[in-house]
């Protein structure tokens, strides 16, 4: 076989494991990091905390990759939950160390706020 073959081949081979590289690079660095949770602000949760009685509220679990549990107005729950998907694509391209999460033993409207009840574990 001629050179000019072997040089093609090799040329082939050679753009063949740059392109490989880059897709490795592209998908193990968070997908070029353009997935990105879209977090509500500190205005918004406290909006959707809001309650006038223990009914209104509901466990949800928390903003983030860790998942322990907050309580929301039940009225957000659906938006709360549609939100927090966007959270399972960022939080599986990332190693996380989470602390330890209590279960609660109930929700309460307390000062028209949704709060946890955790029998003081924290």
């Amino acid at each position: 076989m001629s050179k000019l073959f072997w040089v093609l081949i090799a040329l082939a081979l050679l753009v063949l494991a740059i392109l490989t590289y880059v897709a490795m690079s592209y998908y193990y660095s968070g997908f070029g990091g353009r997935i990105e949770p879209i977090t509500p602000g500190n205005e918004d949760i406290e909006r959707m905390q809001k309650c006038a009685s223990s009914d209104d509220c509901v466990i949800v679990p928390e903003w983030g990759c860790c998942k322990c549990p907050t309580a929301i107005n039940k009225e957000y729950e659906d938006k709360w939950s549609k939100l927090s998907e966007r959270f399972d694509a960022y939080c599986s391209t990332r190693k996380v160390i989470c602390k330890p999460c209590f279960g609660p033993s109930g929700v309460e409207c307390i000062d028209h706020v949704c709060k946890l009840n955790n029998l003081g574990l924290e």
